[in-house]
């Protein structure tokens, strides 16, 4: 019994040793599969991963607690509690101490060196290595005292055989202990003889049956822990998207992962035991070299880390960042190595992508600073070039930068100008009114429109400089207001010939309205004796009770002409005068050019008859569209061209007249004649005013500015008008006019003119007030013609007033140019009276625009005659007027 308890205690002290071993090399271990794993959840700072992590370590039941950190003390995760040290045993104390707590910084290596990104804390569990020394030395008594008793029950049976029933009895009941749960069977002994010595021995084997139940319990317990920590080490182990491999010392490998077998479509049993370099994964001699020479550095007690690229199975290229680390379970020898890769293909393809996009964008920022340099140049050059600058101004108007083009201007120094206002530099005038117009503008101001304005500055030589800026306002990012920017201009000159031309204006206007009144002034004093030449000579051709010869006839009918003649030359003057000045006014509407086309023939058919022309009319189609004209302009356009084409045909010729649609909304009017005809240059100068192409020195009459007044008309009427002409054959004037889509109906063109018959006047009193005695004679001779009308006369407003309210006359005759009072107020004072309101009052006049017209119509004459006076039109309006009196 002393040698089998002296050997179970040698046997319990070796075991104790192996234990103490065995916990340092399984916290050891599990410190080394881990922390890999720690560093990379610590680096990505996966919660779950580190949750997963220190579960995985306190379940092994080598620790009681685990704790990761990152590198800024930071807690991931932690999982179990600290053993207190009242709950260790006394014996666990002595064999084992306490719970210690281990911290491990977690080192990640770099190109540059090791770089801490965290820390791991454990916490060791002494009680259950001692609960399983326990189990295992309970064992070792238990085989020991078997095996004492068992040698004790030989000698027994030796030397009591009386016992040996018994004894057997007892191994009997020892044989039949069920062995998962021995305590469910303990022996049975009868009381006998040997009651005390048998009963200890039943006893002792009850307690050992017993302590080898519990014994298997705890070894049940361990294994199924053990069994747990396996089954999550491989978790970890194979879960992991990273590459692990376990090597021995020789290179050769021990445990590899499944991530890595997936790659590289490799079975374990393939690759397990055998030397790394022989795997799949080394499929270059290069590779074979850094993997053989990475397995060197370790043995060495290096950390190893490097980069290579490799084939996998799909025929990809594949890059890995390999880490190599020793793990010693007992000091200074090494144990195992653990390789772990990590796949950077995504990180060296982007890599690549960021230096191939670095590589585009340092050549982008040199293009664009060349872009830019050579804009800045653009712009220094064009600055400096032109004479404008650039301003800008900040949130309260004030200067932070301007041109040096404004200095110039301005004559001062940037000081004077940087942080002023532009208010500083205007004359109170321009700040008045600057100040009104930044007013208005800065309402509208969120509306971001553009400012102009301009002002003058004094300079400090005291000369004065007009300037014109535009500008605009600008924001930031966030819509607020950060100030002014824009351009400015040196208008001086601008504004000074802008004065000038003003001035000029101003004059032209004096001289044009000196002109105007001149021409009016002339018109009116040749018109005056005008009237007597051709009333008079009117009169004498007329005349029954003087007759005249006919030399006389001839005399006298070649002063009705040459009159006629000068009449003819004072209304051109005047045309081309208010056409010049703008003061022509015309009074478009709907015309027949029909029926004006025969009207003109009519008047001018007694000249044509004169020089032996023939006219012809080209009658249009049955419909015709009417034109927008001036009747009396348009007219007048006819009547000139009609004549020309008479005047300047030769003898025998014939004039062709024709009218029709040019376009859809253009009327056009055609006169060509048989006479000379035009050359090209002829044609080029026909519109040039008193240019007559050399008919001045002929028998014909005019001024030479008929066709300029021809053309300014038409085209004032929004016409246009064409020659066409060639030398010996004639001549062909094209005007077209604006046609209105209105159908009239053509009139038959009559026979012969209308012949004038002798007014059927009424007996009345006419009252005719005029200054001139040539005149009023004109109008006595003139009315002797007719009985029954009796004629008396004033030579001034204020007589003519007090003999019309007197003699109460059927028709009154005003001149309005008279000596004191004028027409205007004489009619005035006639029409407020009631005894006169009513008499019909007629103005003859030498006022002939169509202003004075217009003017005297207004002012409510029933008529207005113009002076030269047509006898025949004025005995028409007599009759006229002296039936509505009567």
């Amino acid at each position: 019994m002393a040698y089998g308890f002296l050997f179970s205690l040698i046997v319990l002290y070796a075991d104790y040793r192996r234990s103490l071993k065995a916990y340092q090399a399984s916290i050891d271990h599990v410190i080394a599969t881990t922390e890999l794993a720690a560093i990379d959840a610590v680096f990505t700072l996966d919660e779950i991963k580190a949750r997963s992590i220190v579960k995985g370590l306190v379940r092994n039941n080598v620790l009681s607690k685990a704790r990761l950190t990152d590198d800024f003390g930071g807690e991931l995760a932690v999982f179990g509690e600290e053993v207190p040290i009242s709950s260790y045993s006394a014996a666990s104390r002595w064999l084992f101490g306490y719970s210690q707590k281990i911290a491990f910084k977690l080192l990640q290596h770099r190109e540059k060196g090791d770089v801490n990104v965290g820390e791991l804390v454990i916490w060791s569990n002494t009680e259950s290595t001692y609960n399983s020394f326990i189990s295992r030395a309970g064992l070792i008594l238990l085989a020991v005292m078997t095996n004492c008793i068992l040698v004790g029950i030989v000698l027994l049976y030796v030397s009591h055989k009386t016992v040996t029933s018994k004894v057997k009895k007892i191994a009997e009941d020892l044989a039949g202990v069920d062995p998962e749960a021995p305590s469910k069977d303990p022996i049975f002994l009868d009381s006998g003889r040997y009651y005390d010595e048998i009963s200890l021995l039943g006893e002792s084997a009850n307690q050992l049956i017993n302590r080898l139940g519990s014994s298997i319990q705890l070894l049940r317990q361990a294994q199924l822990a053990r069994e747990e920590s396996e089954i999550l080490f491989q978790a970890v182990f194979n879960q992991t998207y990273q590459f692990i491999c376990i090597l021995d010392t020789r290179g050769r490998l021990l445990e590899v992962n499944s991530a890595m077998m997936e790659v590289f479509q490799a079975e374990p049993n393939a690759v397990l035991g055998k030397p790394f370099r022989e795997g799949p994964w080394c499929d270059s001699a290069r590779t074979v070299q850094q993997f053989e020479q990475a397995i060197a550095d370790a043995n060495r007690g290096n950390f190893v880390r490097f980069e290579v690229s490799q084939t996998v199975a799909s025929g990809a290229k594949m890059y890995v960042d390999i880490s190599l680390k020793p793990v010693r379970f007992r000091e200074d020898q090494i144990e195992f190595l653990i390789l772990e890769g990590r796949n950077i293909t995504h990180l060296h393809d982007t890599q690549k992508e960021l230096e191939k996009a670095y590589e585009d964008l340092e050549k982008r920022i040199d293009e664009r600073t060349l872009e830019l340099k050579q804009s800045e140049a653009r712009y220094r050059d064009i600055v400096e070039a032109s004479s404008d600058w650039f301003w800008e101004t900040d949130v309260d108007g004030r200067y932070v930068y301007v041109g040096d083009k404004f200095l110039d201007l301005a004559g001062v120094p940037s000081s004077r100008v940087i942080g002023h206002r532009r208010g500083d530099f205007l004359s109170p005038e321009d700040l008045a009114r600057d100040v009104k117009g930044w007013s208005e503008h800065r309402q509208q101001q969120q509306n971001r429109q553009l400012i102009r304005f301009t002002y003058t500055l004094t300079r400090p030589d005291g000369a004065e400089a007009s300037v014109e800026i535009n500008g605009k306002p600008f924001y930031n990012e966030q819509n607020e207001f950060l100030g002014y920017r824009g351009a400015g201009r040196d208008v001086t000159r601008i504004f000074r010939g802008q004065r000038e031309l003003a001035e000029a204006k101003r004059q032209a206007e004096k001289a044009s309205e000196a002109k105007s009144q001149f021409l009016s002034s002339m018109s009116h004093e040749l018109r005056t004796p005008l009237n007597a030449i051709l009333g008079f000579a009117q009169l004498m051709c007329a005349s029954k009770r003087d007759p005249i010869s006919d030399k006389q006839r001839q005399y006298v009918n070649q002063i009705s002409h040459s009159g006629k003649h000068l009449l003819a030359l004072i209304n051109e003057v005047l045309d081309l005068a208010k056409i010049e000045s703008g003061t022509l006014t015309l009074s478009m509407e709907e015309l027949s050019a029909e029926e004006v086309v025969q009207e003109c023939i009519s008047s001018v058919s007694h000249l044509a008859d004169h020089n032996d022309i023939t006219i012809t009319y080209q009658q249009p189609d049955a419909t015709l569209p009417l034109v927008h004209a001036d009747y009396t302009r348009f007219k007048q356009v006819l009547l000139n061209l009609l004549s020309n084409a008479v005047k300047y045909n030769r003898p025998g010729g014939s004039v062709t007249l024709s009218l029709s649609a040019a376009t859809a909304d253009r009327v056009s009017i055609c006169v060509s004649d048989s006479g000379a005809g035009l050359t090209p240059e002829q044609v080029k100068q026909l519109f040039v005013p008193f240019n007559r192409l050399g008919a001045e020195i002929s028998e014909i009459e005019g001024t030479g500015i008929g066709l300029t007044i021809t053309k300014q008309l038409v085209e004032r009427m929004g016409g246009k008008i064409q020659i066409q002409s060639t030398e010996g054959t004639g001549t062909q004037v094209y005007v077209e006019l604006k046609a209105i889509h209105k159908v009239v109906t053509v009139p038959s063109i009559p026979l012969e003119l209308e012949q004038f018959a002798e007014a059927l006047i009424n007996p009345g009193l006419i009252l005719y007030v005029e200054d001139n005695p040539a005149n009023l004679k004109l109008i006595e001779e003139s009315l002797e013609l007719v009985e029954g009308v009796r004629l008396i006369s004033a030579l001034n407003a204020e007589d003519g007033l007090a003999i019309a309210s007197l003699d109460q006359p059927d028709l009154i005759l005003m001149d309005i140019n008279l000596p004191g009072m004028d027409g205007y107020e004489a009619l005035k004072q006639l029409r407020a009276n009631p005894v006169t309101r009513n008499i019909p009052v007629m103005a003859l006049t030498a006022n002939a625009s169509d202003a004075d017209i217009k003017k005297g119509m207004e002012a409510g004459f029933d008529a207005y005659i113009t002076k030269p006076i047509d006898i025949e039109a004025l005995l028409q309006e007599i009759s006229k007027h002296l039936r509505v009196a009567l």
